[in-house]
């Protein structure tokens, strides 16, 4: 069972299936709350990950003064790997692969960025028995704390889920409610996105937000202790 101080100093259960992914996430939303969101396109060089990232005493990731959706999620990431001694017997080279991968920086992880990252990570190609994560393929098996990259007409963005949605008696998810970094709450913060076939179920604003590709959304559980 988990457990956490809330900002009162009261020690709260969260249950035994509280993901320790969305405890991270949540925790790093609070530590860099002021923290400003940057456009990843108008500057690729930028880490945008709000802390240095070393391994076996080298620099993987540099810190940056601004966030986006790639450095977010792969501070998480790194931490609940870290904190699950899971990065041990990685080499410094590998961790570099499994950076530029998660980031989409290489040409066979550009569709499904985090996933193909630390599918490949955990691989027996790499020599591994044990894999570090699992890809979640059917939507309506989705938990909270899975990683998440899915695409839109003309953007990509990677989150942590919070919970699917779900409406109208269906069951199948119509959306996605996720914690990232994103321009629309100007660095890290929680919102509902809605698949595009699903416009029949909203109204109003969540119109606007009904963008997201069913078939280009590509999940991925980490597997802990």
């Amino acid at each position: 069972m988990l457990l956490m101080t809330s900002t009162l100093g009261i020690v709260v259960s969260l249950g035994p299936d509280y993901s320790p992914v969305l405890l991270q996430a949540e925790a790093k939303e609070r530590e860099y709350e002021r923290l400003e969101y940057v456009d990843f396109a108008e500057d690729p060089a930028r880490s945008g990950c709000p802390e240095a990232i070393r391994h076996q005493g080298y620099e993987l990731l540099e810190s940056d003064d601004g966030v986006y959706c790639s450095g977010f999620t792969f501070l998480v990431v790194w931490q609940v790997l870290e904190e699950h001694d899971l990065l041990d017997n990685r080499s410094f080279t590998e961790m570099k692969s499994f950076r530029r991968e998660w980031y989409g920086a290489v040409s066979g992880s550009r569709e499904k960025t985090l996933v193909t990252a630390l599918l490949n990570l955990g691989s027996k190609e790499a020599g591994y028995d044990e894999p570090l994560a699992i890809e979640i393929v059917e939507l309506d098996e989705v938990r909270p704390g899975d990683f998440v990259q899915f695409w839109r007409e003309e953007s990509g963005h990677s989150a942590v889920v919070v919970n699917m949605i779900y409406r109208g008696g269906e069951q199948d998810p119509i959306g996605i409610r996720y914690l990232s970094a994103q321009g629309s709450t100007d660095g890290i913060g929680t919102l509902s996105e809605y698949f595009s076939d699903s416009h029949q179920y909203l109204s109003g604003d969540e119109l606007r937000v009904a963008n997201i590709d069913r078939d280009r959304s590509y999940f991925l559980r980490v597997l802990l202790d």
